[in-house]
This record gives structure tokens, C-alpha cells and sequence, in this order.
């Protein structure tokens, strides 16, 4: 076994459209344990969806009750956690996550994220209403600030692969 730490909870982290909540699935059914997708936990405690709230409130409110979500998940168990990508913003996310279970950095070329992120922009707050130019920009930025976080993961993956060959990656690791 290549990794000592708990691997009942299995945290996936990295960019908007690296496929997090789609591998979180796809692995959480292949080893027969829970899954939870930090974004919709949050959206069913908000009365409104994520885009609207960070529209209405801005961002340091949404990382707030983001970060007051992550820290509620003291003590799950058998979970594989997919994130939102700038969960790691937040004062101590990281190290609970890290604390939590084995976390995995699901990173993407940004040819894969701008392909797979141009027709759900309106959905994610962080890139509404760019263009295809202002986008790369944006991604460039964003993978900039959030890149020395994610890769404190105990593990990096290449998610510009199937999802099937991204469970594969992370099972070995386990």
C-alpha cells in the first residue's frame, strides 16, 4: 500500500471542469462508499443557486459558508468529497481536508478546462459572461492563485484523461 493515511475519506480538489464530481461519482460507486459534492451541499442550504448567491452576496460570503461546510464535515466517514474550486481559498481548508483523509489533486491541462468549461459558464460564478479570450485569462489567473494549494495534495492526478482512467490513477494510490 502506497498511502498510510485514512483512505475512507477521499477528497478531490483542482479547477472547475477538471471533473471532480463526475470521477467523485465514478469513484465513490467503484469502491461502494458515499459521495458528496461540496457545491451541492452548499447549494441546498442556500434559497437560491451558488451563481446567485455569489452574485448577490460576492465571494468572501460564499468562501465563508463554504469553509463553515467544510469544517461541519468533522468526523464523516467512507465519503469521497468533490470540492468547489476555490474551496482551498479559505483559512484552513486545506488542512482539514489533509487532516480529514487523502487528498487528490485532479489537474488539468487548460486546453481540457476551456474545452469542457465553455458551455457551462453561466453555472460557474468565477467565469460568467467572459469570452473565449477573457476565459483562457481567467483560468491562467485562477490556476495561478490556487495552484501552490493544490498541489499540497497528498497526490496529484492527470485529469485530461477518462474518468474511467482517473479512478484507475486514484485507486493505485490507495
Amino acid at each position: 500500500m502506497i498511502n498510510e493515511k485514512n483512505n475512507e475519506v477521499i477528497v478531490l480538489v483542482g479547477m472547475s471542469g477538471a471533473g471532480k464530481s463526475t470521477v467523485g461519482k465514478a469513484l465513490a460507486q467503484t469502491m461502494g462508499i458515499g459521495f458528496l459534492d461540496l457545491d451541492l451541499l452548499i447549494g441546498e442550504k442556500l434559497e437560491m443557486s451558488i451563481a446567485d448567491f455569489f452574485t448577490a452576496e460576492g465571494e468572501a460570503a460564499f468562501r465563508a459558508l463554504e469553509q463553515q461546510s467544510v469544517f461541519d464535515l468533522k468526523g464523516i466517514q467512507k465519503m469521497v468529497i468533490a470540492t468547489g474550486g476555490g474551496a482551498l481559498k479559505s483559512h484552513g481548508v486545506l488542512e482539514h481536508f489533509l487532516a480529514m483523509g487523502t487528498v487528490f489533486y485532479l489537474e488539468a491541462p487548460k486546453e481540457f478546462l476551456i474545452a469542457r468549461l465553455s458551455n457551462e459558464q453561466q453555472q460557474r460564478p468565477m467565469l460568467k459572461d467572459l469570452n473565449e479570450e477573457q476565459l483562457q485569462l481567467r483560468l491562467s489567473d485562477l490556476l495561478d492563485q490556487r495552484s501552490p494549494a493544490y498541489n499540497r495534495a497528498d497526490f496529484i492526478i492527470d485529469a485530461g484523461k477518462t474518468v474511467q482512467e482517473v479512478v484507475a490513477a486514484i485507486l493505485l494510490k490507495l
